[in-house]
């Protein structure tokens, strides 16, 4: 902008103070007292008055310096003579109107550039400006998706390190003491479901299987930490197992699964297994050995 703004000075002042024509050296020719001149026959002394000087050779030497453009010495003739510019050629209108339009024009063009310059800055600017917006929004973005890559793990960490399972106690099976003379009897399987974890749970459902049959409970209830839960099933044995019962050598495998929603909302099943030996004056209970939950069983396959 400085550097327009100093051409622009420069071109006006070299425009403006050209050298003009000094009225005092300059005489502007009189056609009509010319013309009167030629046409007047001059009288015998105005014709010796006005009779051309004698040529005298010694008294105007040729310059021993007068040299052309290749440097060689320019001897002058007898008809040359010096001449000495002491004036410009006077500037017409047309001239000046010239002259003014090219100021102008150069005016608007330093103008141009000037603006033209400061465009260009505050584009550079902007563009600078939104480079380091979306530098900082990046960087934004990354640091947002590290906090939730780190939330995310946190939260897998909590649900290892708060994994919840429940636990099955005070088993029991009550039935009928004396035969009664019928082939088959029915016994009722009691137990209790605990929550041993220091966090809330939903029980969904309860499913055994004995014999290839089926029965589900489904008591789609909370457990508060510590708390437990009572279910009984009924089961009816065959003439074979009723005889084993009330000579006090029946052994029952119940096995099952317990579906539950952790507090993180995740469903859970939870596999079981129990022997039940004994008969009509009492059972002994025991957990299946080597049984493992479905999460221990994904893993041992793997």
């Amino acid at each position: 902008m400085r550097i327009g703004i100093v051409i622009f000075t420069a071109l006006t002042v070299s425009l403006i103070s050209a050298p003009r024509p000094s009225p005092s050296n300059q005489k502007s020719p009189n056609p009509a007292q010319s013309k009167t001149q030629t046409n007047t026959q001059p009288s015998e002394s105005s014709k010796k008055s006005l009779a051309p000087p004698a040529y005298s050779p010694s008294k105007e030497k040729p310059s021993a310096n007068t040299t052309d453009q290749n440097g060689k010495a320019v001897t002058p003739t007898p008809n040359e003579r010096a001449i000495r510019i002491v004036s410009y050629p006077p500037r017409s209108a047309g001239e000046t109107i010239a002259l003014w339009c090219t100021v102008l024009l150069t005016i608007a063009a330093v103008i141009g550039i000037v603006v033209a310059v400061c465009t260009l800055r505050n584009i550079g600017k902007q563009t600078r400006a939104t480079v380091i917006a979306a530098k900082a929004t990046q960087r934004s973005a990354r640091a947002t998706q590290i906090s939730a890559e780190a939330t995310r793990d946190s939260v897998e960490l909590q649900k290892t390190l708060k994994r919840q399972w429940v636990n099955l106690e005070k088993w029991n099976i009550s039935g009928e003491n004396i035969q009664s003379g019928k082939s088959t009897t029915t016994i009722r399987l009691f137990f209790d479901v605990v929550n041993p974890t220091d966090m809330p749970l939903t029980l969904k459902h309860i499913e055994i299987f004995k014999d290839g049959g089926t029965k589900i409970l489904s008591p789609n209830k909370p457990l508060a930490p510590t708390k437990s839960h009572s279910v009984y099933f009924e089961i009816n044995l065959s003439e074979q197992e009723t005889a084993c019962y009330f000579n006090n050598w029946l052994r029952l495998h119940i096995f099952g699964t317990i579906a539950f929603r952790d507090n993180f909302g995740e469903r859970r099943n939870q596999i079981f297994g129990h022997v039940c030996a004994g008969g009509a004056t009492g059972f002994e209970f025991s957990e299946f050995e080597g049984w493992l939950n479905t999460e221990e069983d994904d893993e041992y396959d793997g």
